[in-house]
């Protein structure tokens, strides 16, 4: 995955429900998505972190800023919070070389994306569901139709706001393991205008979505975007448990398959 500048990416413009757009998938479509195979639970590869908060520098000319709390880095584009060390580290950069440098300096740490602002992002989708709750789902589905059908929901309603839109630009992480599907979905071929509109983009993709998938109160679709700023679990990086501080399920790339791209999800100053 490589992201795309502003200039390249098309900003969609605000719409409603209410859209008259009608669109269907062209034939020539592809409809083959890859399934995750790897379900397995990431091991323990938390690292100490030194507790001095000055900025770093990389001899490329990377930049990143380190600081105690999240006022540190408001003047950064990109806001990263490390919540693998104590007290919790902020970190803000520029740049995608800086990203690429805090995430060199810090492998195996839980790190998230601070969104916030009212900026043009890219659409995406946050599923969670446990198995537990996927086998009292009537009727039944399993794990390989409930990905497909999350797809088909959201590919369904790219192409309705935005015709033009590439299914090749589809992003696709997973943190799934044996208790849990776990999926980011994404794509790098438009953004919305602001928050609100991705929130709204959220609730038509869970309309789509079958009966079962659709309940708010379980929020297996969860609108994180349904409020003034968020925060995400960037690509490559575990979960943290905060009762033991082990870190499980590191989020993998499914599509496209290398993690060049970290999951930022503003692109572009």
């Amino acid at each position: 995955m490589s992201t795309q500048s502003e200039h390249d990416t098309p900003t969609v413009p605000a719409y409603t429900e209410e859209s008259e757009i009608q669109c269907s998938v062209s034939p020539d479509t592809p409809t083959e998505i890859s399934t995750p195979e790897n379900l397995e639970q990431c091991e323990d590869t938390y690292v100490p972190e030194s507790s001095e908060f000055e900025p770093e520098y990389a001899n490329n000319g990377a930049f990143y800023h380190r600081g105690a709390n999240a006022e540190s880095v408001t003047e950064y584009l990109y806001k990263i919070w490390d919540d693998s060390v104590r007290p919790r580290q902020f970190l803000g950069t520029d740049s995608e070389d800086g990203i690429e440098k805090i995430f060199a300096e810090r492998q195996g740490h839980s790190l998230h994306e601070f969104i916030g602002g009212d900026y043009p992002l890219r659409p995406f989708i946050d599923f969670d569901l446990s198995q537990e709750k996927l086998n009292s789902i009537e009727p039944k589905l399993t794990r390989k139709e409930t990905y497909y059908a999350l797809i088909r929901a959201f590919r369904e309603v790219c192409i309705e706001i935005y015709p033009d839109w590439d299914i090749k630009t589809l992003t696709v992480a997973s943190s799934c393991d044996q208790k849990k599907m776990s999926y980011h979905i994404s794509t790098c071929g438009m953004r919305l205008k602001n928050i609100t509109a991705c929130a709204l983009f959220t609730d038509l993709v869970r309309k789509k979505l079958p009966v079962g998938l659709q309940d708010k109160k379980d929020k297996i679709v969860d609108n994180i975007a349904n409020k003034s700023s968020f925060s995400l679990r960037m690509l490559g990086t575990p979960k943290i448990i905060k009762d033991t501080g082990k870190h499980v399920r590191p989020k993998r790339a499914v599509i496209p398959h290398q993690e060049t791209f970290r999951g930022i999800e503003r692109s572009g100053s």
